[in-house]
């Protein structure tokens, strides 16, 4: 049930920290047996919104701070020193409420990474059968794909003939299709896939929550920020919260699982007292525990892209200005759950080799029904072009660089500062080099030449790899994929074991994307999903 500020109890056996895509999981599932009671805090408030049904809303969502922590890093100094908005979900669903909704699992071989880094039962036979339980899938090979699960997942719900004028452009450029991206292999160019349900957004709030909110031993609190975790000899024992109640202090009779996020939960920690001595000493935090991987191992993808001037197809650049355009859209998603409404701009995509000896796939070229001047522009006044228009979108899918976060202020209120260190590693630049230049090999194939009028960025003029470098320097945005700050192992740096308990602290865990060790080759979101589902299997395995 949804609890008044007022009407918390004093005590639970567990207490969930943020409702996102993680969190809503392990609440629900600790919930299931009736046996435990179960608290799910979130700063933010309940996913009502309209713009959060469509997955075409997900440009609205990230521009209202109502919704999100509207973040934003230090400067970058392989950016030209540019800053970056880095928004994160802050309402029930977390991220996934307002998110783009792309369900890509990720590279098998890096979950056996995960799993050969020291992190037992975490290869990919080990975490496949939690991927396939969390998912409704219309088909595929049920060796991979799950049935009857709380996430449905939809292929492409739009029929633009672009989008398969794209598949076939990567034929021609040698990019084989995949019927399934998520089965066996995710090598190739594919229709992409979604978190939805008849074109609705099925965030972890409505396929987790909206059904486990009716069990009386499961209390959701929203519109609370906890402000520190209680730590007794070694032991978590209790949160903090502050909301319109005043201050409350709650204890944990068996865990507290902190699923705040990749920037949450580190600053969680660290105002908490956990994380590196001469870190908190700084920020005036009194020392319970000397954890230095705290905030270490940042880890997002960089965007770059070529924007196309367009003919023959429609996309955003005509829903902002033509009335009829956008209504005929509004009712086919209405009443038929499918058209761009269902889609977040996005309808395909190529996870290609950044050269053919790459030992795998290490791009992801993706198909934008959208052209600007800058990729985050949704309406004229913020750059989208007056007429037609595409965007290739290039994410180099593991990126070797590293970045840190790390408070500033014991208050959690106070956002942590961020500094991603794109490009610290040469490697990252090259691969992404190459992506501009095999998007545009694509976009110059004959299957798309009806379609496309010329390149507008960075434009024929730009051919040099150097000149290619200083566009990527000046264009690169994030693809709202941070993880890695809490990262599971068992070297110096690492934050939680492979059960997902905080190293030194007994009754503590972190069950969210930023346990990843290492990117997952993919959207982060389908496997944050999957580490809740595992999270809570290793709980409730320890209530046992």
């Amino acid at each position: 049930m949804n609890l008044a500020p007022g009407d918390v109890m004093s005590s639970y056996d567990y207490i969930v920290i943020g409702a996102g895509s993680s969190g809503c999981i392990v609440a629900s599932r600790l919930s299931e047996s009736g046996k435990h009671s179960v608290l799910l805090v979130e700063a933010g408030g309940p996913d009502k919104l309209f713009w959060m049904r469509a997955p075409l809303g997900t440009g609205q969502m990230l521009r209202r701070t109502d919704v999100i922590w509207p973040y934003e890093t230090e400067g970058v100094p392989a950016l030209g020193g540019r800053t970056l908005r880095w928004p994160r979900g802050r309402v029930v669903g977390g991220s996934s409420s307002v998110n783009g909704t792309i369900f890509i699992r990720g590279l098998r071989e890096e979950y056996d990474r995960w799993r050969d880094m020291g992190n037992g039962g975490w290869g990919y036979e080990d975490v496949l059968p939690f991927f396939r339980k969390l998912e409704d899938f219309e088909d595929g090979d049920p060796q991979y794909r799950g049935r009857g699960g709380p996430i449905s997942v939809e292929r492409l719900r739009l029929n633009l003939p672009v989008t398969r004028a794209f598949i076939d452009a990567c034929a021609e450029a040698g990019i084989p299709e995949n019927g399934d991206y998520n089965g066996a292999s995710i090598e190739g160019a594919s229709p992409l896939q979604f978190n939805t349900r008849y074109g609705r957004r099925q965030s972890a709030a409505v396929g987790y929550l909206s059904s486990a909110m009716k069990r009386k031993n499961l209390h959701l609190l929203t519109d609370t920020q906890v402000r520190k975790i209680h730590v007794v000899a070694g032991s978590a024992s209790g949160v903090v919260l502050q909301n319109a109640a005043g201050e409350q202090t709650i204890r944990a009779n068996r865990e507290i699982i902190l699923s705040a996020g990749a920037i949450g939960s580190p600053q969680l920690l660290e105002v908490s007292g956990i994380g590196s001595a001469p870190i908190l000493e700084k920020a005036g935090v009194a020392l319970v525990h000397h954890l230095p991987g705290v905030g270490e191992n940042l880890i997002d993808h960089l965007q770059t892209r070529i924007s196309l001037k367009a003919r023959n197809t429609a996309g955003l650049n005509e829903l902002v200005g033509n009335l009829a355009f956008r209504m005929k859209v509004g009712a086919e998603w209405l009443f038929l759950g499918r058209g761009l409404m269902s889609t977040p701009l996005a309808s395909a995509h190529a996870i290609i080799r950044s050269r053919p000896d790459a030992p795998l796939p290490d791009l992801k070229l993706q198909l934008h029904h959208f052209s600007g001047k800058d990729r985050m522009a949704y309406s004229k006044d913020l750059g989208i072009d007056p007429h037609p228009g595409l965007t290739i979108g290039v994410v180099q899918l593991s990126p070797r660089s590293r970045g840190r976060l790390h408070i500033a202020s014991p208050d959690a209120n106070i956002a942590p500062r961020i500094y991603p260190d794109q490009f610290e590693d040469e490697e990252d630049i090259r691969v992404l080099t190459s992506g501009i230049r095999i998007a545009r090999t694509i976009a110059s194939q004959a299957a798309l030449s009806r379609f496309v009028v010329a390149e507008l960025r960075p434009g024929a003029e730009t051919s040099s790899d150097d000149e290619i470098v200083d566009y990527i320097r000046q264009s690169g945005q994030t693809s709202y994929h941070p993880i890695g700050t809490c990262k599971m192992g068992n070297d110096d740096l690492a934050v939680v074991d492979d059960r997902l308990r905080v190293r030194g602290i007994d009754r503590l865990r972190v069950v969210d994307a930023s346990i990843m060790p290492t990117m997952p080759s993919s959207n982060t979101n389908a496997a944050a999903l999957m580490i809740g589902e595992k999270g809570a299997a290793l709980i409730r395995e320890a209530a046992v």
